[in-house]
């Protein structure tokens, strides 16, 4: 089976469809047990059966055309790993990493690619080359090949110092690829979400993502001092904070009474965020999801499970 799953075009990848479509692709089946006692000729239960089919169909691809940006805050402990989906549907990966948890590519970050109908990244965004944030990032180098490779330009100077800075320096070079070197102030355009890297310095991220109708920052807990400017700056008003490093006792932290709006974190979650609006959604393999819909607020969404 898995050398016919590795031949060209032998398989599509496709996102779980919703339970609802699911369920009614069953319907078709009951009325045919039920066939009789229902006094349902053949014709019928065929013509609902290629009418059932064209619906799901036609309704997934609605569905999936529809689609919002969406982030995705993986359960890898004391580290960090974010699924960015675009509204086009590109895929983006925001660090590879954790401290505490022996095999985060195979243990989350795998299963949630696979869940979202992905053989391949469109990108992989690291802001720091050490345990928490790219413990695995070579291996979803080798894994799943993302067209691009970007890291701050300060984080590549000491990639011969850390183990996961040896590890991705070796999984780029086998198919010779470079990554792009990131300076602060630098933009980085993914479909219709933007990225601006407010600072590039190690263990010190700071990102904010735009989307139309919607911004989130997400930091590592060493860039705190730079949101009391951020806050007196008028464009800023993000719709959640999300933290890259959970790992430094923020329960405690004395953000939390800095941000009067959903303080989030990456890799497990210390505290119950406040939910920005009252609409929610079906958790992700029990990860907290943050839906950005055009013109509508922000959708956090808490696992049910940590």
């Amino acid at each position: 089976v898995a050398h016919l799953a590795a031949i060209p075009g032998a398989s599509v990848p496709l996102r779980t469809p919703p339970g609802a479509l699911i369920a009614l692709a069953y319907l078709p089946f009951l009325l045919c047990l039920a066939r009789r006692r229902l006094g349902i000729s053949r014709a019928a239960i065929v013509n609902s059966s290629l009418a059932m089919a064209l619906f799901l169909v036609a309704g997934y691809a609605l569905a999936d055309a529809a689609a919002s940006a969406r982030l995705t805050l993986l359960h890898v402990r004391q580290g960090s790993a974010i699924l960015i989906r675009t509204d086009a549907g590109r895929l983006w990966l925001l660090n590879a990493g954790s401290a505490d948890t022996a095999n985060p590519m195979e243990r989350a970050i795998a299963p949630a690619l696979q869940s979202a109908g992905a053989r391949r990244l469109d990108g992989l965004l690291l802001t720091a080359l050490d345990e928490p944030h790219a413990r695995d990032a070579a291996a979803v180098v080798t894994a799943f090949h993302p067209r691009a490779v970007l890291l701050p330009r300060a984080a590549w100077t000491d990639q011969n110092k850390t183990h996961a800075g040896i590890t991705l320096t070796a999984a780029l070079a086998r198919p010779a690829q470079n990554p792009t070197l990131l300076r602060n102030g630098a933009a980085i355009k993914l479909d219709e979400m933007q990225v601006i890297i407010l600072s590039a310095a190690p263990h010190a991220a700071a990102l904010l993502l735009r989307s139309p109708g919607h911004s989130l920052l997400l930091m590592d807990p060493d860039a705190l001092p730079m949101l009391d400017r951020l806050a007196a700056a008028p464009w800023f008003h993000p719709d959640a904070v999300i933290l890259l490093s959970p790992d430094r006792g923020l329960r405690d932290s004395p953000l939390r009474a800095r941000v009067s709006v959903p303080l989030l974190a990456s890799g497990r979650t210390p505290w119950t965020p406040r939910i920005a609006a009252p609409g929610t959604r079906n958790t992700v393999n029990g990860y907290i999801t943050v839906d950005l819909p055009r013109a509508a607020p922000a959708i956090i969404t808490q696992p049910a499970r940590e």
